[in-house]
């Protein structure tokens, strides 16, 4: 049969087995459901300060000329391991509902945006407009860490602010909210 070495191997293999699925599935189900939170209450929402900023295919993008539509702004890096993260899923959002009244503005914080952003953009797919904020900007002088991101409503008001990571469920939600409010009940495509 088995000699005691490969015995003493064989139960100590199953039992470190044993041991890591039980943690596996003590941990899974201790962990919380995420919870998606909604958009503030139309009457709770402050205005987006309002800002012109060229993008770097060369044109300005002005957040006023977007008023009626849904706008995300996302400040972030190519450097930003977060940032880069949570692309995939921006993009995604961007597609799902770019023909829907929403519009997508990335704001890069790079040193040099000219230089990294279209590598990476092209890389990632992005196909939103892709901004370069003044030095000095009151609103950029306000992001702390980044990713941080905005979801602003037809009448410029900010409905949702993320620190971190956002989520493609947790942005489609919101949107779908704030289609909602606005009489557009359509699901997306």
């Amino acid at each position: 049969m088995f000699d005691s070495k490969t015995l003493l191997r064989v139960l100590v293999f199953g039992a470190v087995a044993a041991g890591i699925g039980a943690v596996v599935t003590l941990t899974r189900d201790e962990l919380p459901k995420p919870r998606l939170i909604s958009v503030k209450p139309a009457d709770n929402r402050a205005m987006m300060p309002t800002f012109v900023w060229p993008s770097t295919a060369g044109h300005k993008w002005s957040l006023a000329d977007h008023q009626g539509k849904i706008v995300f702004v996302n400040f972030w890096a190519t450097w930003c391991g977060p940032c880069r993260m949570e692309t995939p899923e921006l993009v995604r959002v961007y597609d799902k509902y770019r023909g829907r009244g929403v519009t997508f503005a990335g704001i890069s914080m790079d040193q040099d945006p000219l230089k990294v952003v279209p590598d990476f953009a092209e890389h990632y797919h992005i196909e939103y407009p892709i901004l370069m904020p003044a030095d000095g900007s009151p609103i950029t002088e306000a992001v702390e860490s980044i990713p941080t991101s905005f979801l602003v409503d037809q009448h410029g008001r900010v409905a949702r602010t993320w620190v971190g990571v956002v989520r493609e469920q947790e942005l489609t939600k919101n949107i779908e909210e704030l289609l909602a409010e606005a009489g557009d009940r359509r699901g997306g495509a």
